[in-house]
Formats: structure tokens, C-alpha cells, sequence
């Protein structure tokens, strides 16, 4: 399952080139599920939670926290949401991301890429670490926030994390 924000959802993007179209075609053995929703922020996760843990995912890949820089949310919320989060979304395996910088606020989202490390090292999960690896070019001011170039190249390290085909 993809959970997060419109990172994950892709937007108005044409349907071959989204995180889920994408990673199902380079994986035919996993059933991708994408559960992202543009705007969404840990809270609005949290809400949505059980829609995913309903569907007994194997692996969850978690990428949430740019929305909540934006939104300037106390860090000691996004803390607390997150771990919810992991938590709740046990028994799977959760993937971790971290959030993505808001061009229009560069240094922003640096304290919840540091809180979702840390939830990383914490409960020992899979981290793909994006912070400052997207560059700005590849990044939208729009939905989608990332181009389908972006979408492949993240898609491929989101998919290093998945398990092995069976």
C-alpha cells in the first residue's frame, strides 16, 4: 500500500505514468494499492488509517511530512502522529520516506525529515532518505508535485525497499 500525500497520488498525471501504475508494471507480483490523498497531512493519515489497515497490507510505504512543514505543524504533533502511524499500521512492514522540500520553503521541512528518521532508527524500518535528493527540477508547483521522470526514478528506489518476487 501506498499512504500519503498527493507525492504518492500523482495527481492529474496520465494513469501509465502515477507510483501505481508504474510500480505495477515493474513488479506484476505485487498488488499496489494506492491509498495516497493530495493535501493530506500525519493527521489526515491517522483518520484514514484504518481503510488500509483493513486491507492487511504486506508492506506499507509511508511518505508524509511535506504538508505538515507547509502547515507548520508542531513538530511534537507530527512526533506523536508519526508513531501512531508505525504503530498502527503494524503487522505490516513499513516503508518509510522521507518528506520532500517545499521549493517555497526550503529548510522547512528539515525537522520532519529528522522526526521521520528517527521513527526509522527507532522501531529499525526501511528508510529511503529523498531529503535533498529531488532537485528542484523535478519538482512541480501544481498537482502533480513531481514530474513522471521524478515518479519513475523514485519509484525505482521505493521498489529496492519491497520485497524480493516471488
Amino acid at each position: 500500500v501506498l499512504f500519503g500525500d498527493s507525492l504518492l497520488y500523482g495527481g492529474p498525471l496520465p494513469a501509465s505514468q502515477d507510483f501505481q501504475s508504474v510500480m505495477s508494471a515493474d513488479r506484476p507480483d505485487l498488488d499496489i494499492i494506492n491509498a495516497a490523498v493530495g493535501g493530506n497531512d500525519a493527521a489526515g493519515l491517522l483518520y484514514r488509517l484504518h481503510d488500509v489497515t483493513d486491507a492487511h497490507p504486506d508492506v506499507v510505504v509511508l511518505w508524509i511530512g511535506t504538508n505538515d512543514a507547509g502547515e507548520n505543524i508542531p513538530r511534537a504533533t507530527f512526533h506523536d502522529e508519526m508513531e501512531q502511524l508505525v504503530s498502527g499500521l503494524g503487522p505490516a512492514r513499513v516503508v518509510l520516506v522521507t518528506p520532500m522540500q517545499d521549493p517555497a520553503m526550503p529548510s522547512a521541512y528539515l525537522p520532519y525529515v529528522d522526526t521521520v528518521r528517527k521513527r526509522a532508527t527507532e522501531h529499525t524500518l526501511p528508510l529511503l532518505d529523498l531529503a535533498g535528493k529531488i532537485p528542484a527540477a523535478d519538482s512541480l508547483p501544481n498537482d502533480p508535485p513531481l514530474t513522471a521522470d521524478a515518479i519513475q526514478r523514485c519509484s525505482r528506489l521505493i521498489e529496492a525497499q519491497l520485497p524480493a518476487a516471488r
